[in-house]
């Protein structure tokens, strides 16, 4: 495995909560633009083929799948006892804060963008109250976040440090969340190297690992989130933070190449808040990355789906699909992952790449994929954007443009494999084959984040050449 190739996919969604000296406010911005930003392939830079022993046991299997969520949601009492206190008084601007902080909490766990419009409501109602609260601008970047209203995140951020006085941590742990998630690494690793903090957070180390693991530096990113493992569990986080900070870790144990830590990581969060779609599609990339087991991977896919999962896990289910020889079902999640993610304008925001994908691929619905790529790109000029732009460009044939945003999704720290396959198609394409070759072998090494069909692709293309 190749050190220096790949970044985070997860940015697992999540929420303030009340917290030892703000802990859970640092974790909050971070949690919300991973899981909502959903990448929809699971991270990994094991370039190995499927162990003689699967990392994801018969036994570890059946426990996933047993998995239940409690029907009354994550945090069920914290919401009864912030409403009812905001019940007996209207006014009580305290638990109105945490009424958003726990639909934001609850929109993590489950999916439900209903939780999303009931804490902008709510936030509306702060707003109006006190305009100048940097904490109304701190939840309001975590809901723009949420929502992948990527520019609205960067502004609040910026009002937030503006207005925050004393302790400064959270405000500017918030502003590396939306630089981050805005595809302005460079400005958010300076804010983070030049920061001065009084003690180790869990919230400032969880943004160290992600910042390392963008650089390639991914056994130092899995310290590090181990670390945050264990002081949130010292602090007594709420059970879904301490979940949360297990996914994560799963997926750095994932990325250094030990997919049976991470499959460790991943149960511990199961049994921690039972059903989590985190958890469960994390073990369904290691059954079909790592163990190449579409039924297992399948299964595991829809769990995480029914429980909360993104709607982009459709097109992975589509490719599961379509590794075990099933089209027609492989059509029929297709079809409803694009229902789903157009039904109206906020949910087509939040799948603007999954759908630009998809409708690429057929040349009577390219125009609409590439004004939704740019669109994408317009607001979250990240790697992804830039080679997802570049991609559709190319299929458009227009490889001139198509290499110039090869070339921007290559310019900062260390691509990921997905990256570094789209990229090198292009070049490839485009007549630069030996550089394109370079960077298609470059993505093999991270295979079961492509997965095995993508995969036999890019082999199968390297072996034409």
């Amino acid at each position: 495995m190749t050190r220096g190739q790949g970044v985070s996919r997860r940015e697992g969604p999540g929420e303030r909560w009340s917290a030892p000296r703000g802990i859970g406010r640092a974790l909050v911005g971070l949690a919300l633009f991973g899981g909502v930003v959903v990448a929809w392939t699971a991270s990994t830079r094991s370039g190995a083929t499927a162990p003689d022993r699967p990392a994801l046991d018969g036994g570890a299997a059946r426990v996933a799948l047993a998995s239940v969520p409690a029907p009354e949601g994550v945090s069920a009492g914290v919401l009864a006892f912030h409403q009812g206190r905001l019940e007996a008084r209207p006014g009580d601007l305290l638990a109105r804060r945490g009424l958003v902080s726990v639909h934001l909490l609850r929109f993590r766990a489950n999916g439900d963008r209903s939780e999303l419009h009931r804490a902008d409501r709510l936030l509306e109602g702060l707003a109006a109250r006190d305009p100048d609260d940097p904490s109304v601008h701190a939840q309001r970047a975590a809901l723009a976040l949420a929502s992948h209203r990527f520019d609205d995140a960067v502004a609040s951020t910026a009002r937030s440090l503006e207005l925050t006085t004393g302790d400064r941590e959270g405000a500017v742990l918030d502003r590396f969340d939306a630089l981050w998630a805005a595809g302005r690494y460079a400005e958010a690793r300076t804010l983070l190297e030049e920061a001065s903090f009084p003690f180790e957070s869990p919230g400032l180390l969880a943004r160290e690992a992600r910042l390392l693991d963008g650089l390639g530096q991914v056994e130092a990113a899995r310290d590090r989130m181990q670390r945050v493992v264990e002081l949130v569990d010292a602090f007594a986080e709420p059970r879904v933070v301490q979940a949360w900070a297990r996914v994560e870790l799963g997926h750095f144990r994932h990325h250094s190449g030990d997919p049976q830590g991470a499959v460790a990581a991943y149960l511990a969060a199961l049994e921690r808040v039972p059903g989590y779609p985190g958890a469960l599609e994390g073990l369904g990339w290691i059954a079909f990355g790592v163990d190449e087991d579409p039924v297992l991977a399948e299964a595991l896919f829809q769990r995480a789906l029914l429980f909360g999962g993104h709607l982009d896990l459709y097109p992975v289910l589509a490719e599961v699909a379509l590794a075990r020889g099933a089209r027609g079902r492989a059509e029929d999640y297709r079809r409803r992952f694009l229902e789903a993610a157009t039904a109206d304008p906020e949910a087509e925001r939040l799948y603007r790449r999954p759908l630009a994908t998809l409708l690429a691929a057929d040349p009577g619905t390219l125009d609409r994929a590439l004004a939704l790529a740019r669109a994408d790109l317009a607001v979250r000029r990240d790697r992804g954007a830039w080679a997802l732009t570049g991609r559709v460009l190319l299929q458009a044939g227009r490889r001139e443009e198509a290499v110039e945003h090869a070339e921007r999704a290559l310019e900062w720290g260390a691509a990921d494999p997905n990256t570094l396959a789209t990229t090198g198609e292009i070049l490839v394409a485009a007549g630069e084959a030996r550089r394109g070759r370079k960077l298609l072998r470059a993505a093999l090494e991270g295979r079961s984040e492509l997965g095995p069909r993508a995969a036999a692709r890019i082999e199968a293309l390297l072996d034409a050449g």
